[in-house]
């Protein structure tokens, strides 16, 4: 179960001669934006009807479920452990030191180990933290539309995991949405680094409609039908204002790749997620942008399915990346 600001994405994967089969799905948007992490009781109303819509609709085999949490909402950090250091050592030592301050008191801290070094000496942790009341509000949510919850992670393992896998190339996956773009870079199905930016569509949607003049509904059908380049709209203030937006992003995707660069990390490929993954002159700008070959996201690449369906699958790819890495949590 995804819950996005836009709209909600449910993905059913079940396992089929040993494979991830899509077995079902279902998707709908919201009338209005809303704030997933700090909803109204209106918003929380809109959101469980919409999951019980989808539900009723799709009748879905089970009602266990999967869901994310909103990566500016967590922390997520990787440390190195002598491999004999206790448990208890480590739960203490993540406790004091993980930069969780954003979370509030007390936050809920879970870690793994995801590698250990040649010799066996040191091992690798991959520790994430949320905020109580974050987990609380996404139980109630699913609880509230007749979904047993089974787990709950961030968007960045689920993104990592539907788009990336467990290849052994370092990746770096870019999923813009409507208030927030998620960068996580990604190894062995693990995410390494991990950024939320406060840069979506939504901020691009404005801009349309700041620099013509039109409504928030009208620049949202520009942007959709012209898919906006930086320089094919014939209206030199919005394509400077769509330039300037773009090079605010990368420069924050260089310090990002800088900062792996520094921890060893030399990323293989960038995957674009998100509605600017259909935009093949974006995809092609980051390309060159970057120096990083780039590629749009297919969540569908690790999941087996009906070929009838393939040509609507690929429609609406961009909106369920993080509900199918979600539903492939439940298979693990």
């Amino acid at each position: 179960v995804d819950i996005g600001a836009s709209g909600a994405r449910i993905a059913e994967i079940t396992e089929r001669d040993h494979h991830a089969w899509l077995s079902n799905y279902g998707y709908l948007a919201f009338p209005q934006a809303i704030d997933t992490s700090l909803p109204s009781n209106q918003e929380r109303q809109t959101v469980q009807k919409a999951l019980s819509e989808i539900c009723r609709q799709a009748k879905f085999s089970t009602t266990k479920a999967y869901s994310v949490i909103p990566g500016h909402c967590a922390a997520n950090q990787i440390y190195n452990f002598d491999q004999q250091t206790p448990k208890t050592v480590i739960e203490s030592w993540l406790a004091d030191n993980m930069p969780t301050k954003h979370l509030g008191a007390s936050p809920l801290i879970k870690w793994q180990k995801i590698n250990t070094s040649t010799g066996g000496k040191t091992d690798t942790v991959h520790a994430s933290a949320a905020a109580k009341h974050v987990i609380s509000h996404y139980q109630n949510l699913l609880k509230g539309a007749g979904l047993d919850l089974q787990g709950l992670e961030t968007v960045f393992h689920a993104l990592g995991r539907s788009l990336a896998g467990s290849d052994h190339r370092p990746a770096m996956i870019i999923a813009a949405g409507n208030k927030n773009t998620d960068v996580i870079i990604t190894q062995h199905g693990h995410p390494l680094i991990t950024h939320s930016l406060e840069f979506g569509g939504q901020e691009i949607t404005n801009t349309i409609a700041k620099h013509l003049n039109i409504g928030i509904k009208e620049a949202e059908q520009f942007k959709k039908d012209r898919q906006l380049t930086a320089t094919g709209n014939n209206n030199d203030s919005l394509d400077q204002a769509i330039t300037k937006k773009r090079e605010q992003l990368q420069q924050e995707l260089r310090e990002i790749l800088a900062a792996a660069l520094r921890k060893n990390i030399k990323v293989d490929k960038t995957i674009v997620s998100g509605g600017c993954a259909y935009d093949q002159e974006f995809v092609s700008w980051l390309e060159k942008s970057l120096g990083i070959k780039t590629y749009p996201g297919n969540p569908w690449g690790r999941v087996a399915y009906q070929n009838s369906i393939k040509p609507l699958l690929a429609e609406i790819s961009h909106f369920f990346p993080v509900a199918v890495g979600a539903a492939m949590k439940g298979l693990e």
